[in-house]
């Protein structure tokens, strides 16, 4: 969602009187961004030597905050943080205060403003976030994003910006100008986007040839094909789009006493793609870091950035120094067929990631640790705790307690956080997992659950039902039903009970079955986090 007006020639965002914006007539879908929760900011921060402030209690302002789906949930699982949103546009502000004032949240407020207008007397926030801005205003508003992160930050405060990459962005821009072209004498939102995926479907069923161009713009095609209209209206058809190399966009910073502390995905910084000869080749070429992360982006074809800066003059590690998990929390989503996991160290055990990584190990400590992690998943486990239980498997299966030494643990996972395999947090979540005799959803997640199909969990992960007949049950978990009662209300409703169970079942079976049904998929809410205490 955009904060700024418009300097648009054919579509003004906002009249002389202060009128609607296209995203008032055009709603652009909301959801929570992960990677710009506090916790996660925070993690990046420590492992490149900045200690920032509490999450716990944290002062987070959101430029472009939309209807809140990213900062309400954050407000909501830090209770004693404090969260400012502010956007251009009336529509999604009034509907997310319609939202804060439903929870009789006191730590959030959403303001209808213009960054160009940002007060001066505002104080300073820990975290700053502008998540789908920078690339859709024009340069001015550009340097005032970046003179609120100046003006605004904490001495120790983080800065989360993302913005179109070059030059992974070259092709998107080359489809972008074709569909402008295409859609010049299009008005509204409905026939923009049927004549820009129309251009899309064409240039998708070309018959492919061995030409590069064409299959970068066949890949854009069908990506377009897939976009939901308020994204591509908003988005690819937007009238300002500019994407940046790294170093442009270090340099812009730099201009505001800004610098690159590092990406809000630690994954996203990591070389372990790229073959020996050319890792030692880039160290070489690039002993700046932020000259090497932009040869990775070369390397990669990068597309996108969610980029982290802080103050200038901050001093910054050059590589995460992994004695910092001693001040962090651990988890794995990992699964593994080898149960029970030998930890002997002449046995390979394969686990795979969610991000379809996959590891194979016989260190056993590492094997023991995230035998630890799986089985706990999805709980944060401080490192020593993790060390602890470690150890306590090892001891159980013979081996001395020293054989796991806390350095090569924590050398261990900070290579695993960088495959994707393991997650490292800054502050625990608040999430239920032993769900009491009356289940409760968050009241945000059954919130936006009651006006469609996205929801936020505790842990800040987005979460669509889509066709997932669950829905039907999620709607009644409001604390104020027992298990039995949530099962006979879902027989009750025929929509559900068919969703649900299995066609022909005897109705005599059917509230046993439902029965379990109920438990199963009120275990998975739990897990995925979207459960209160």
């Amino acid at each position: 969602m955009r904060a700024v007006r418009s300097y648009l020639t054919n579509q003004s965002s906002v009249n002389e009187h202060g009128g609607p914006t296209p995203y008032d007539e055009v709603r652009y879908p909301c959801y929570s961004h992960t990677l710009s929760h506090p916790d996660v900011l925070a993690k990046q921060a420590l492992l490149y030597g900045l200690k920032t402030a509490p999450v716990d209690s944290c002062r987070v302002l959101e430029l472009g905050c939309g209807d809140g789906s990213n900062l309400i949930p954050m407000a909501f699982g830090l209770p004693h943080g404090h969260f400012t949103g502010i956007d251009l546009a009336g529509e999604p502000v009034a509907r997310g205060n319609e939202l804060i004032a439903a929870l009789g949240l006191g730590n959030v407020t959403l303001v209808h403003a213009d960054v160009l207008d940002f007060d001066p007397a505002t104080g300073e926030f820990d975290f700053i976030i502008a998540h789908g801005l920078f690339s859709w205003v024009p340069q001015p508003v550009q340097e005032k994003i970046l003179a609120i992160c100046s003006t605004h930050l904490a001495p120790l405060g983080v800065a989360f910006i993302s913005y179109l990459a070059q030059p992974g962005s070259y092709a998107r821009t080359m489809l972008r100008d074709m569909m402008l072209f295409h859609t010049r004498e299009c008005d509204g939102l409905d026939a923009s986007v049927a004549a820009a995926k129309d251009l899309a479907g064409l240039i998708a069923s070309v018959p492919p040839a061995n030409d590069l161009v064409q299959f970068l713009l066949q890949s854009e095609a069908r990506r377009v094909l897939e976009m939901v209209p308020g994204h591509l209206y908003h988005d690819d058809l937007a009238e300002w789009s500019s994407a940046f190399y790294l170093m442009q966009f270090a340099a812009a910073a730099g201009h505001h006493g800004l610098q690159f502390l590092a990406e809000a995905d630690f994954a996203d910084m990591q070389d372990r793609h790229l073959p020996p000869e050319v890792r030692a080749k880039l160290h070489v070429l690039a002993p700046d870091r932020v000259l090497r992360e932009q040869y990775l982006d070369f390397s990669r074809g990068r597309r996108f950035r969610q980029t982290l800066l802080c103050r200038s003059g901050l001093p910054i590690c050059g590589e995460p120094d992994p004695a910092c998990l001693e001040q962090l929390f651990c988890s794995c989503a990992a699964e593994t067929d080898h149960l029970p996991i030998d930890l002997s160290p002449d046995i390979d055990v394969t686990f795979r990631g969610p991000r379809a990584t996959t590891l194979e190990s016989r260190y056993a400590p590492g094997k023991a640790a995230l035998a630890v992690l799986i089985a706990a998943w999805p709980r944060r486990l401080a490192f020593a705790e993790l060390l602890a239980a470690a150890r306590a498997q090892l001891a159980a299966a013979g081996y001395p307690a020293e054989v796991a030494t806390a350095v090569a643990l924590q050398a261990f996972l900070l290579d695993l956080h960088g495959a994707g395999m393991v997650d490292l947090h800054a502050h625990p979540t608040l999430q239920c997992l032993a769900p009491g005799a009356r289940p409760q959803a968050s009241p945000v997640a059954l919130w936006q659950v009651a006006r469609g199909h996205f929801a936020s969990s505790l842990r800040h992960v987005g979460y669509t039902f889509n066709n997932d007949p669950a829905i039907h049950l999620f709607r009644l978990l409001d604390g104020r039903r027992n298990r039995n009662e949530i099962t006979r209300a879902l027989l009750d409703n025929p929509e559900a009970r068919a969703a649900l169970l299995e066609n022909g079942l005897p109705d005599a079976a059917q509230f046993a079955a439902l029965r379990q049904v109920v438990d199963k998929e009120i275990d998975h809410f739990a897990r995925l986090g979207m459960l209160v205490g």
